[in-house]
């Protein structure tokens, strides 16, 4: 499996702080073992523990029992005293620069800027998907008062920008809130920015790469597994089941959007429903958001199901839609298990996890019971 550019540099200024901290505590760098989280850095060098954060000209800090790096400050305790004697005055700037190159690479994959977004320029930017998109990405604007955005990373894959979703409905969330792997963790945020995808202020997942940005990323990362995503025309607001599991047979995860002419028949409905009853207001927020949430949810939850994994799950879909007469009921019930309850196995996973490359045996381990589960609802159990 590769590894993108946000993460290998964080990676290097990881092995970077691990080797100046050893040479600064007169240790091998193998006894140098860190937490490194972006903000905190957490470790245990030569059998002494260190908490350093960003404080200061010298960027260390002291706190109760962790060990006092430059300074005098109370209750440094035991660990401090031992620290001073080992040191014995010992400067430690190349320490300090080695944090501060750490921490800039921590800190890069969350930095960019964010432009509004119309249907103009999402046709002129996205080759392929901007006619697509258009009609939504006006709609969108014209529905909330709001448009979407475009997030253009500081650093990274230059004029990929991913779309970055307004917190328009605090209240009604159909993002994945980011896991703390994601939203704690250098690397694993840096992975995230890897892929297209960011958190923004509220811990949501709700910056989010186009489908065929998704899969050149993934491609490029050497990942096999998962499932692609496909932006696909919908004429009328008719979810048809056996179709959209006829294309998650194929391996794709279909996201459908209206057109132009759509959205005109529907403008006036949509203004008067919406005022008449709430229900409305969340089915119309679901429609506008139905891209971040697949993108989100979906596609990102189930990137790192393996392939036989996924080749085994899609068998089964594949032989519902082999049933005949009776393909239309099971065809709504397997769309129902992939809609919620892989993606909820999937979700409870990536909470638990300390690392991305950790996914796929935990998934393969959950597997057999997801597949039997699979089998029930067919069967109507």
């Amino acid at each position: 499996m590769g590894v993108g550019a946000h993460e290998a540099a964080v990676r290097e200024a990881e092995r970077a702080l691990e080797g100046a901290l050893a040479g600064w505590l007169g240790v091998r760098v193998g006894e140098v073992r860190g937490a490194l989280a972006g903000e905190v850095v957490h470790a245990r060098a030569g059998g002494l523990p260190l908490r350093i954060e960003p404080t200061g000209s010298r960027g260390f800090f002291d706190a109760g029992g962790f060990v006092l790096a430059h300074g005098e400050a109370p209750g440094a305790g035991e660990a401090a005293r031992a620290l001073r004697a080992r040191l014995g005055g010992r400067a430690s700037e190349p320490v300090a620069a080695a944090l501060a190159a750490y921490w800039e690479a921590a800190r890069a994959p969350t930095r960019g800027r964010r432009e509004a977004l119309d249907g103009a320029r999402a046709a002129a930017l996205f080759a392929g998907e901007g006619a697509l998109l258009a009609p939504w990405v006006d709609a969108f604007a014209a529905h909330y008062g709001r448009p979407l955005g475009l997030w253009w990373p500081e650093r990274g894959e230059a004029g990929r920008p991913s779309l970055a979703f307004p917190d328009v409905a605090p209240e009604q969330s159909v993002f994945l809130r980011a896991p703390a792997v994601f939203a704690n963790d250098a690397r694993g945020r840096a992975y995230l920015a890897d892929l297209g995808y960011g958190v923004d202020a509220g811990g949501k997942i709700a910056i989010v790469p186009l489908p065929a940005d998704f899969a050149r990323r993934r491609a490029a990362l050497g990942q096999r597994g998962g499932f692609d995503a496909r932006l696909v025309p919908a004429p009328v607001a008719l979810f048809s089941g056996r179709r959209w599991l006829r294309d998650l047979a194929g391996g794709v995860l279909p996201i459908n959007l209206y057109g132009r002419r759509a959205y005109a028949l529907t403008r006036r409905p949509r203004a008067l429903s919406t005022r008449l009853h709430p229900t409305f207001v969340r089915k119309w927020h679901t429609h506008f958001h139905a891209l971040g949430h697949d993108m989100s949810l979906h596609a990102l939850g189930w990137h790192r199901i393996g392939v036989a994994a996924r080749e085994a799950l899609l068998a089964e879909a594949r032989r519902t839609l082999g049933l005949g007469l009776r393909a239309r009921r099971a065809a709504a019930r397997a769309a129902i298990f992939f809609e919620e309850r892989l993606t909820r196995t999937c979700a409870e996973l990536w909470m638990e996890l300390d690392a991305p490359d950790a996914f796929e045996a935990r998934f393969d381990a959950a597997l057999p019971t997801l597949l039997a589960a699979l089998r029930d609802a067919l069967a109507g159990r």
